[in-house]
């Protein structure tokens, strides 16, 4: 009998008979080097419309079963998903394309009188407004001092500190042209330390829940990442609909953000209905105060330390 003749995988260097289809020890097909067009475009088909893929299979998951991916990743079933960091890579991903749309399409300035309180407010990004007086705009020539007292004389009853102190920063930023330059540094640096709190959450998770001695910190980072690749694409889906209706679907992005969340606490960590809406709730807010925490400080930074003319 003719011995077979024996050629080297070119992926793990295996040897292995010519007429084999696939390598025993990395699964890769055999074949020719070189990949015709039509066999580029019949992997790009199966890739993308192959229900039983695991990039389908898993966002089908994540929408239709809360908490079923952390469930299934915490009992070793692992492979027929997308790990959970590049889950949430991918869907932050989205959402920072979203908003870096949004924010290409909405005009830096975007003025707006408020004749009963005789201020103009003016959009820094969606979603952030300063407001200056009127009499702020009949003296346009003034110095920066001059428009300082403009805005303590004139904003002393109508704006908190917190607001006039940002208003104070940003008189130099005041006309269309140089909010347009101020307007890229903080949605590039403000919507990619969101994601750096993620950690935090997770640790708030672990922390209520540090009584379960099944469920370490590292689980709770698994759980939180799932969360918040749900609600990343959620939020994507929100900057990518028309500016006129996006308030409205930001509003019930939050709201299923925290449907998807509490039926992933019962499904996860087996709380009742009471708990997991209490403990939901909580880690919403927190997760609430950090934003808002972190994106002031971002802000403030950018003003103090980047805004030199």
């Amino acid at each position: 009998m003719e011995k077979q003749s024996q050629v080297e995988c070119p992926n793990c260097g295996m040897r292995l008979d010519s007429d084999s289809r696939y390598c025993p020890a990395c699964g890769q097909k055999q074949g020719p080097l070189q990949t015709t067009l039509l066999e580029l475009i019949a992997q790009v088909w199966a890739a993308t419309f192959d229900v039983d893929n695991k990039f389908w299979r898993t966002w089908y998951t994540l929408f239709r079963h809360p908490g079923k991916l952390t469930v299934e990743y915490y009992q070793g079933r692992r492979n027929y998903y997308i790990r959970p960091a590049m889950l949430v890579l991918l869907a932050s991903g989205c959402f920072f394309i979203a908003v870096e749309w949004r924010n290409s399409r909405t005009p830096a300035g975007g003025q707006i009188l408020d004749k009963q309180r005789g201020l103009v407010h003016l959009t820094i990004l969606p979603g952030f407004q300063i407001s200056l007086p009127e009499q702020f705009y009949a003296e346009p020539d003034a110095s920066e001092e001059r428009r300082i007292e403009i805005i303590e004389e004139y904003t002393q009853d109508q704006l908190s500190p917190r607001q006039r102190f940002l208003t104070s920063r940003l008189v130099k930023y005041t006309s269309d042209e140089r909010l347009g330059q101020l307007q890229p540094r903080i949605v590039q640096i403000g919507s990619r330390s969101v994601i750096l709190l993620l950690p935090c959450v997770a640790l708030f998770v672990y922390l209520l829940h540090v009584r379960q001695k099944q469920i370490n910190y590292v689980d709770s980072v698994i759980f939180t990442f799932h969360i918040h690749s749900f609600a990343f694409t959620a939020l994507a889906a929100c900057f990518a609909l028309p500016a006129a209706i996006s308030p409205y679907a930001a509003v019930m992005a939050q709201v299923l953000t925290f449907v998807h969340w509490y039926r992933a606490q019962r499904i996860v960590y087996r709380d009742s209905r009471a708990w997991a809406v209490i403990k939901t709730l909580s880690l919403m807010l927190i997760e609430m105060l950090l934003v808002l925490v972190t994106v002031t400080v971002v802000i403030l930074f950018i003003l103090v330390f980047l805004t030199e003319t």
